[in-house]
């Protein structure tokens, strides 16, 4: 099993860090609007749904940083 590491999240020489970070960016954006903007309900739904996938995009990237080694480190 690989090893877990929390500073392997930091990797910005990889797109999968970048990714990780675009997903983060859009969920916020998609909260900020489903608080700040008057939507309709299925607008609301839309909005959220796709905050909430774009979270799970997010904690997915990060996942994969975190479980594989970085670039020149010994795995």
């Amino acid at each position: 099993m690989a090893s877990v590491k929390l500073g392997r999240l930091w990797q910005p020489q990889r797109g999968m860090f970048w990714l990780m970070m675009a997903f983060n960016a859009f969920s916020s954006v998609g909260s900020f609007v489903a608080r700040n903007w008057t939507l309709n309900t299925a607008g609301l739904l839309l909005v959220i749904g796709l905050s909430l996938i774009n979270i799970g995009g997010g904690l997915w990237a990060a996942w994969q940083l975190v479980k594989e080694p970085a670039p020149g480190e010994k795995g």
